[in-house]
């Protein structure tokens, strides 16, 4: 071995643990995200390079996001995960919404006491429990009906 090839392959090992995780956690699985482009686009080639490069695109921003995930979030990306099983575009989408969802809960809800936003909030919670959206839309839906109420 050239002393050159024995410095990088030991700078390489040396560097290796510094790697995101992500990147060293999970592979691209290329072969199954290549059969679903051919199965959509069948012999449309160009759209078959285009659907593999945004399901790349999709599957890093996939571990992007769960790399930085909220404890909380992790049934509704398990959600995510298993409703578009072979599609990481649509989990990338589905996560995201989750996690806007989830921060929109957190707001100041003008109009209702406290005690009336919490009230609405546990059952919202409690009929859609990992579902984010749905409580986010649940809670806002329920705010202006009460405050139409008033």
């Amino acid at each position: 071995m050239t002393s050159i090839y024995r410095a990088s392959r030991l700078a390489f090992i040396l560097l290796l643990p510094l790697l995101p995780s992500a990147v060293s956690a999970e592979a691209f699985p290329g072969a199954a995200a290549k059969a679903k482009c051919e199965a959509e686009w069948g012999n449309d080639y160009s759209m078959q390079a285009y659907c593999l490069s945004e399901q790349r695109k999709g599957f890093g921003q996939v571990l992007e996001m769960k790399s930085n995930l909220m404890p909380e979030l992790i049934g509704a990306v398990e959600q995510c995960e298993r409703d578009w099983t072979d599609d990481f575009v649509m989990q990338a989408y589905c996560i995201s919404e989750q996690i806007k969802a989830k921060k929109s809960l957190e707001q100041n809800w003008d109009g209702p006491p406290a005690d009336v936003v919490s009230e609405i909030k546990r059952k919202c919670e409690a009929d859609w429990l990992d579902d984010y959206v749905m409580q986010a839309y649940c809670t806002t839906e329920q705010v202006k009906a009460w405050r139409t109420l008033q």
